[in-house]
């Protein structure tokens, strides 16, 4: 029977940044892989996603930014352009181009500190009653109000003109890919300041790269489907067995993908703290006249938060369209028309964690105090897309972190709990 510190069951990038580090710290990782997850082109830095390839030896994965545009009903603009935002935004909405500059500024300062604070703490709070009080004391410190991290954005851009307020809505609604109801002021900030660092990620270079070093830190890996049974004694998750595989014991359990709760007895995946939001990915065949002006990436404007990846293949177009909702052909098509006017598509899902209705109850994103972490006495969670949705991932790299700090000191003293 083989021993592990940790067993990590289900794929996401979260779990695989998670499962390298604890590797790395040389704990026994078995980790429990379906398809390799898909990892967006949008791929913007973070502190954590800094700290891990440096940590990784990874620095060759840094990229350039991509100039992003953001085409709402009345405005057009370009982060990350050779032309300074404030210029851009004074020429497209005039006077109020300055105030809006100021909220930009001040949610990147924010995200800024916000995201120093929770390196400096280890990443998100701990369950527990030590960690969430020390966050909040480290807050104080830094002059965060966490009352108003947990506010929604949507009720700080009331003031602005309706075109301005449009346009506010639909870049934070596409760099979150969330209902602008749904975003709070603490992930505002925290995608914003992701979407203004001076580096991106290559995905692809990304990926390979968490599987050479699992393997090279000597993480077990094996396939999901193998996964029979997973054993408990009435307390605690002790092991498993796989199909044609001696049968395996873990101190700690983690669930790599919030969908396969129900293997744990955990039928409710609803409460508090989980968000996986209905996201269908597209990809699209665009043959007909591409403005030149166009971006290869965009925040496309709307009734749904939406973004497309361009790629110039010959002298067409493809593109890897992502989506909140369940929108039908004619719904998509109606919301890119005035950002491809003269295009003619063909759509094909290529990949989906959509699920079968949206949950209008959920309405509103919880407060990084309230996530659900801990769903047993050693079973945890290591779903940034069921935990932080709206951060991408940068968000998957925050969430590795936090396991890595935490599991690797609490493996040290037998028994010990986190």
């Amino acid at each position: 029977m083989k021993h592990f510190d940790v067993a990590i069951i289900g794929d996401s990038l979260s779990a695989r940044i998670t499962a390298t580090l604890l590797a790395k710290n040389g704990l026994g990782v078995l980790h429990l892989r379906g398809q390799r997850p898909f990892i967006s082109e949008w791929f913007h830095s973070s502190i954590f996603t800094e700290k891990l390839l440096g940590n990784l030896g990874g620095r060759s994965c840094f990229t350039a930014p991509q100039p992003t545009q953001v085409i709402s009903e009345h405005v057009r603009v370009t982060l990350q352009g050779d032309t300074p935002l404030a210029e851009e935004l004074n020429r497209e909405i005039g006077p109020a181009g300055q105030e809006v500059i100021d909220v930009l500024n001040r949610l990147n300062e924010l995200g800024e500190t916000l995201e120093t604070v929770l390196w400096e703490h280890g990443g998100l709070p701990w369950p527990g009653v030590l960690s969430p009080t020390t966050f909040r004391l480290r807050c104080l410190r830094r002059k965060i109000n966490l009352a108003e991290l947990a506010d929604p954005l949507e009720a700080q851009l009331e003031k602005f003109p309706a075109a301005v307020r449009t346009f506010l809505m639909d870049l934070f609604q596409g760099l979150t890919l969330l209902p602008v109801q749904q975003v709070t002021v603490a992930s505002a900030a925290l995608a914003w300041y992701h979407a203004m660092r001076a580096e991106a990620i290559d995905p692809n270079q990304f990926s390979d790269l968490l599987d050479k070093r699992f393997e090279q830190f000597h993480g077990v890996c094996d396939d999901l489907d193998r996964l029979e049974n997973l054993d408990s004694d009435g307390h605690r998750w002790t092991g498993g067995h796989l199909k044609e595989r001696e049968p395996f014991l873990a101190r700690f359990f983690l669930i790599g993908d919030i969908s396969l709760a129900d293997r744990f007895a955990i039928q409710n995946t609803e409460g508090v703290g989980f968000r996986k939001p209905p996201i269908t990915d597209c990809q699209l065949e665009i043959t007909g006249r591409l403005s030149p002006f166009l971006s290869s990436q965009i925040i496309c404007g709307g009734p749904s938060p939406m973004r497309l990846s361009l790629e110039a293949k010959d002298k067409e177009f493809s593109g890897l369209l992502s989506v909140y909702g369940l929108l039908n052909e004619e719904a998509l098509l109606q919301q890119l028309l005035p950002i491809l006017p003269f295009a003619k598509y063909a759509i094909q899902p290529v990949l989906s964690n959509s699920i079968p209705e949206i949950n209008d109850s959920a309405s509103r994103a919880e407060s990084i105090l309230d996530l659900r972490l801990q769903l047993d006495t050693n079973l945890y969670c290591a779903d940034s897309t069921a935990l932080v949705p709206d951060l991408g991932p940068a968000g998957a790299s925050l969430l590795g972190w936090t396991f890595v700090n935490h599991l690797s000191a609490s493996t040290k003293t037998p028994n010990k709990e986190p």
